[in-house]
């Protein structure tokens, strides 16, 4: 129970760290892929960058601190947890991730 208690208290300090940091991971990640032309959700740029850059931070914090803090069964912890975001990726953004294999651009 120790262990649970403590793995969830890292899930929280995950996604507050994710929440706080989304911002500069979706700068980051429009500096790589350009995306923010014109949107079909009247949102600021603040506003997009923040949420593409939210999986990329949950990612990151969800390896790096369960991989520092974790205890118990910290790698089960993390495939659970790392679940959602993959099939995020899987299926929102399967464009970016193969377009520039297939088309070698």
């Amino acid at each position: 129970m120790k262990n649970f208690i403590k793995n969830t208290l890292l899930l929280l300090i995950v996604l507050f760290l994710s929440y706080i940091t989304s911002k500069f991971f979706g700068y980051t990640y429009n500096y790589l892929i350009p995306q923010y032309n014109d949107s079909f959700f009247p949102l600021s740029p603040e506003g997009v960058f923040t949420i593409t850059g939210m999986p990329f931070a949950y990612l990151f914090f969800t390896v790096f601190v369960f991989e520092l803090f974790g205890v118990g069964k910290k790698y089960v912890w993390m495939g659970v947890l790392l679940i959602p975001a993959a099939l995020l990726y899987i299926f929102a953004d399967f464009s970016h991730i193969y377009r520039r294999i297939v088309t070698g651009k």
